[in-house]
């Protein structure tokens, strides 16, 4: 196999490539965020976070709890409500998400402030930018 000319090591093309050759999409996408390289979105490791709804971790801060982080939405998915001690920004990237404010599509920036708070929910599925400034705090069931 030649060795393209790229911006990574050796080291790290082979091991790319192993992985991807053995079909390991996650462990190709977990060396690929800790090398800064670009990804498909679908090569990516993705893990359940709700019910139709997973997530792919991009950055989290250990002091905070602040996460960066991709979420995909099956149709029909919901999130329950949930508090939000810190800032939510959202970025629809692919089809609508919304809430008890209005429905979101591609391309709508979500800003949640500090003490907001809102169940989630995608009739047709979607794929989302999220940074959490804090970690979200779900309400009690009685409160859902």
């Amino acid at each position: 196999m030649a060795i393209p000319n790229l911006p990574i090591s050796k080291a790290d093309f082979l091991f790319l490539s192993g992985a991807l050759e053995q079909g390991n999409m996650d462990l190709a996408g977990d060396r690929m965020l800790q090398m800064g390289a670009a990804i498909a979105p679908d090569q990516l490791p993705w893990q359940p976070l709700r019910p139709g709804v997973e997530i792919s971790s991009l950055y989290q801060d250990a002091d905070s709890g602040g996460q960066l982080a991709l979420l995909r939405y099956q149709s029909g998915a919901t999130v329950p409500r949930h508090h939000h001690p810190g800032y939510e920004q959202i970025l629809v990237l692919a089809g609508e998400q919304g809430d008890e404010r209005g429905t979101y599509p591609a391309g709508t920036l979500v800003v949640n402030l500090p003490g907001s708070q809102h169940q989630v929910a995608s009739p047709k599925g979607c794929v989302v930018l999220i940074f959490w400034q804090r970690p979200v705090v779900f309400a009690p069931m009685a409160e859902r």
